[in-house]
C-alpha cells in the first residue's frame, strides 16, 4: 500500500507518459507536413477539453446510498441497549447515580434527569466523559459495545427531587442520608421515576413540606364485568397531594386475583405507587350467586362501583341508589356509595328457552351447466350456539371436489349422499364444490340439496352455455322471466290485423312469417315495413293524380324510404344470422345465459329451478330459412315498388314555359305607276 500523495504523483506521470507515447506514434505515422504541427494541435485540443465538474461526483444515488448506510439501524435494534442496574446515593448536597448499561452496538442512550439536578461529572468505565447532548429534556451519551458503567455526580438544588429514568432499570438500589426515597417496589421502579424528599428542610421549603404532609387520598373506580368470566378493572386516580409519588394500599374484592405481578399484593391489598395521576390494573373474580361491596371510611379513599352484566345473567341490587351510565338499552348501573354503605348483588342465570342451537342465515347455490357435466358451488352461512355435527344431503352420484369451512379445507367424504360437517360454536361460512356427470338437455335443472333444517335468504344461480337458446325458465317467485313470448303474441296480433285490413298489399300468411322472424331481432321493424308497403299501394292507386310539386315530394320520399327499408331488412337478417336471439330475459339481474332466483326462506330442501332451452343451431337454422324467405319476398316487394313508382309516370314537369307571341305577317304594297315605270336607260 502506497501513501496517497505518492499515488497521485504516479497517476499524473502515467497520464503524461501515455500522452507522450501517443504523440510520438502519431508523428511517426503522419505525413511530414502534418507531423510538425501535431504538438500545436495537441495543445489546442487540451485547451478545448472541458474539465470535469466536481459536482458530478459523487452522484446523487451514491450520496443517498451512503446516507442510508450511515442511518441504517443496527441488527440488534430495537434492543441494542438495556439498563441492567442503577444505584442512587444521596447525601446532604450531592447525588451520585451509577448505571450498568449493556450495549449491543455503538449507540446513544438516554440518562436519568431531574429538575434541580445536573451532573457535573460524567465517567464511563472510570474515565471522564467530556460531553453529553440534549434531546428534549433528556441528556444522552454515546457508548461503545459491551458492558459499560456510567457514573453521574452533581449537586442537589432544593429539598425535593424527582428523577425520571427514560430506560427503566432491571434493578435499582437507593440510599440517602437525610433523604426520604419513594417509588421503589421490590427493587423495581414501576413508575419509571424516583422521588427524593429531604427530611430536614429549610425555611424556604415550608410550603412544600405542608403540601407533602397532606395524607395520600385517591379515588378508586371498580368496573365489575359479569359474563362467562367475571372480571374487575380497578382505576386509581390521584386526588391529593397534587405532585410527588404516593403509596397507597387498595384492598382486593372477595375472590379477586390480579392478572399480573404489578402491582404487588401484600396482606390482601394491591400496593400502588402512584407517580402519575392514574393507575389501572385488572383482575379476575370467582363467579358467585351473591356479591357484596362495602364502602370504606371517608378518610381512607373514595370508591365508585360500576357493574356491566351480560344479557345471559340477571342481577338484583340492594343498597345505595344506582345511576344508569351509558346509552339506551346498554346502560351500566353505577353506584356512588357513602361511607359505610353496603351493596348486595344477587346474580342468577335464567334457564334457556328450548329451541334450535343452529341457524342458517344465508344460502348461495351457483350451478354451471355444460354439455356433459354439471358443476355446482354451495355456500352456507351458519350460526351455532353449541358444537356438534350437522348433516347435509347431497345429490346422488355427485363427486365432492372441495370443502372449506371458514377458508380452511377439510378432507371429508360423503357417505350414501350424506355429508357430516363438524360445527363449533359461533358463526361459520361453509363452501363446497360438486361435480355431476349430467349434461344439459332440453330442460336443465339445479341439483337438489337437503340442508336438514330451515334456511333463510336463499340465492340460486344457473349459468347456461353460450350455445343454448333459452326458451323459458322457472323457479322461486323472485327470478327471471322470458318476456319474448308476450312480444310474440303482440307481433302475431299486429300481423293478423294487417292481413285483415281491406286492400292489404300482402297476404296474412306473409305478415305472420315476417313478424315471427322479426320478433327475435327487432320486432318494431314490422310496423316500418307495413307503412312502406301501404304507402307503395297508395302510390300505385292514387299517386299519379297529384300535382307536380306534391308528386315530386312523394316520389323522392318513397324512393328514400324504400332504400331505408331495404337496408333495415338486410341488417336485420344479418344480425339474426350472426347474433343471438333477443329473448328479453328480465328480473333479479338475470340475463339469457345467467339466471338468478331468490327465496326469503326454505325448508330442509332448497327450492328447485329449471330452464327450457334448445341448441343454438336450431335458431340459426330457423333464421336462415326465414332469411331465404325474406330474400324472395323482397324481390316481389321491390318489383311492386318499381311498378308503383312508375304508375302515372316517373316524373312530372315542375315548370311549363309560356308560348312565344308571333309578329303579324308583312303584306307587300301593291305596285304603283311610278314604281312600275321602267327607268331610263
Amino acid at each position: 500500500m502506497t501513501p496517497p500523495w505518492l499515488t497521485r504523483i504516479w497517476r499524473v506521470m502515467a497520464v503524461l507518459l501515455v500522452a507522450g507515447l501517443m504523440l510520438a506514434t502519431l508523428r511517426r505515422l503522419a505525413p511530414p507536413q502534418l507531423s510538425a504541427k501535431l504538438p500545436a494541435w495537441a495543445l489546442l485540443a487540451l485547451c478545448l477539453i472541458q474539465p470535469a465538474m466536481a459536482a458530478d461526483y459523487p452522484s446523487a444515488e451514491m450520496l443517498d446510498e451512503l446516507r442510508s448506510r450511515l442511518t441504517e439501524a443496527p441488527d440488534c435494534a430495537p434492543t441494542c441497549a438495556q439498563l441492567s442496574r442503577a444505584t442512587v446515593r444521596a447525601d446532604a448536597n450531592q447525588l451520585v447515580v451509577e448505571l450498568e448499561i449493556h450495549a449491543g452496538s455503538e449507540i446513544g442512550v438516554p440518562l436519568p434527569s431531574a429538575p434541580g439536578w445536573q451532573p457535573g461529572l460524567v465517567e464511563v468505565d472510570g474515565s471522564a466523559h467530556p460531553w453529553l447532548w440534549l434531546e428534549g429534556d433528556d441528556p444522552w451519551i454515546s457508548l461503545r459495545p459491551g458492558v459499560r458503567r456510567v457514573r453521574l455526580q452533581g449537586s442537589i438544588a432544593g429539598d425535593q427531587l424527582r428523577m425520571r429514568f427514560p430506560m427503566n432499570p432491571g434493578r435499582i438500589d437507593a440510599v440517602g442520608e437525610g433523604w426520604l426515597i419513594s417509588g421503589i417496589q421490590r427493587d423495581r421502579l414501576p413508575s419509571s421515576s424516583l422521588e427524593l424528599t429531604r427530611q430536614e428542610r429549610s425555611a424556604a421549603s415550608d410550603e412544600l413540606r405542608r403540601e407533602s404532609d397532606l395524607p395520600s387520598y385517591v379515588r378508586v373506580v371498580r368496573t365489575i364485568t359479569i359474563d362467562l368470566e367475571w372480571s374487575v378493572t380497578t382505576r386509581v386516580e390521584r386526588i391529593a397531594p397534587a405532585t410527588g409519588v404516593i403509596n397507597v394500599a387498595i384492598p382486593l374484592l372477595p375472590g379477586e386475583r390480579l392478572l399480573a405481578e404489578d402491582p404487588p399484593v401484600r396482606d390482601g391489598a394491591a400496593q400502588i405507587s402512584l407517580a402519575s395521576n392514574v393507575v389501572v390494573y385488572e383482575g379476575r373474580l370467582e363467579p358467585s350467586s351473591a356479591l357484596q361491596l362495602s364502602a370504606p371510611a371517608l378518610d381512607q379513599r373514595l370508591e365508585v362501583w360500576s357493574l356491566e352484566v351480560s344479557p345471559i345473567f340477571h342481577a338484583e341490587y340492594q343498597g345505595p341508589v344506582a345511576l344508569l351510565v351509558g346509552g339506551a338499552g346498554n346502560a351500566a348501573p353505577t353506584f356512588y356509595p357513602l361511607p359505610g354503605d353496603v351493596l348486595e348483588v344477587q346474580v342468577t342465570r335464567p334457564a334457556g328457552v328450548e329451541g334450535n342451537t343452529l341457524a342458517i342465515d344465508g344460502v348461495g347455490l351457483s350451478t354451471s351447466l355444460g354439455s356433459r357435466l354439471r358443476e355446482s358451488t354451495l355456500s352456507v352461512s351458519i350460526r351455532a350456539t353449541r358444537g356438534g355435527q350437522h348433516t347435509l344431503g347431497l345429490p346422488a352420484e355427485a363427486e365432492l371436489l372441495a370443502l372449506n369451512i371458514d377458508g380452511r379445507e377439510l378432507r371429508v367424504r360423503p357417505e350414501n349422499g350424506q355429508l357430516m360437517l363438524p360445527i363449533t360454536p359461533g358463526a361459520h361460512n361453509i363452501e363446497l364444490r360438486l361435480r355431476e356427470a349430467e349434461g344439459i338437455g332440453l330442460i336443465g335443472r339445479l341439483p337438489q340439496f337437503d340442508l336438514g333444517m330451515p334456511s333463510a335468504n336463499v340465492a340460486l344461480r344457473m349459468a347456461l352455455p353460450d350455445d343454448r337458446w333459452l326458451l323459458a325458465a322457472g323457479g322461486p317467485q323472485v327470478g327471471p322471466a322470458v318476456r319474448y313470448w308476450s312480444i310474440l303474441v303482440l307481433v302475431l296480433a299486429i300481423a293478423l290485423a294487417l292481413g285483415r285490413v281491406p286492400g292489404s298489399p300482402v297476404r296474412t300468411r306473409d305478415w305472420l312469417v315476417l313478424g315471427i322472424g322479426l320478433s327475435t331481432v327487432a320486432w318494431p321493424a314490422l310496423i316500418v315495413v307495413a307503412v312502406w308497403l301501404y304507402l307503395l299501394e297508395w302510390r300505385r292507386r292514387k299517386g299519379g293524380e297529384l300535382n307536380p310539386w306534391p308528386f315530386a315530394f312523394a316520389q323522392l320520399g318513397l324512393i328514400f324510404f324504400s332504400a331505408v327499408v331495404l337496408i333495415m331488412l338486410i341488417a336485420t337478417a344479418w344480425s339474426g344470422l350472426l347474433g343471438d336471439p333477443k329473448m328479453t330475459v328480465q328480473g333479479n339481474g338475470s340475463s339469457a345465459s345467467n339466471l338468478i332466483w331468490f327465496a326469503d326462506h326454505a325448508s330442509g330442501e332448497l327450492p328447485g329451478a329449471w330452464a327450457l332451452s334448445l341448441p343454438l343451431w336450431v335458431y340459426k337454422g330457423a333464421i336462415l330459412l326465414w332469411s331465404l324467405w325474406l330474400a324472395n319476398a323482397l324481390i316481389n316487394w321491390l318489383r311492386r315498388a318499381f311498378e308503383a313508382l312508375g304508375s302515372g309516370g316517373w316524373w312530372k314537369t315542375l315548370y311549363r314555359s309560356k308560348p312565344k307571341l308571333q309578329a303579324d305577317p308583312v303584306v307587300p304594297e301593291p305596285p304603283t305607276e311610278a314604281n312600275s315605270k321602267p327607268a331610263d336607260s
